[in-house]
């Protein structure tokens, strides 16, 4: 799971303050919602900043430019309405993630 710079900036300050990852995962999918991070992930992020990786600089790295996945969601709802899955693939992200923003959007209704 790719977890995006803000939720990272959000984990270290939890990691800073001595929560466990999983008090912080409880935390920030409290306040962020559902697939927003997993346990194994925060686990492995706390790993990383314990032993010294705690800047969290964006690296400018070959391949594919950095998107904003709001703007292509709403450019690709609004002139294809797609499943789910063609999104993204069309986005290049998780279905966890593509669901979660087309939830804050409004494309997409909560399951209960």
């Amino acid at each position: 799971m790719t977890v995006s710079y803000e939720i990272l900036i959000i984990l270290r300050n939890n990691w800073e303050k001595k929560f466990t990852f999983t008090e912080a995962t409880r935390e920030i999918v409290k306040y962020e919602g559902e697939g927003v991070l997993e346990q194994l992930s925060a686990r492995r992020w706390f790993e990383k900043f314990s032993n010294g990786y705690t800047t969290l600089e964006r690296k400018k790295v070959s391949g594919r430019p950095l998107m904003d996945i709001d703007e292509v969601l709403q450019e690709a709802v609004e002139s294809n309405p797609s499943s789910t899955r063609e999104l993204t693939r069309e986005c290049g992200e998780s279905k966890d993630t593509v669901s979660h923003h087309l939830l804050s959007m409004g494309k997409m209704k909560k399951s209960n």
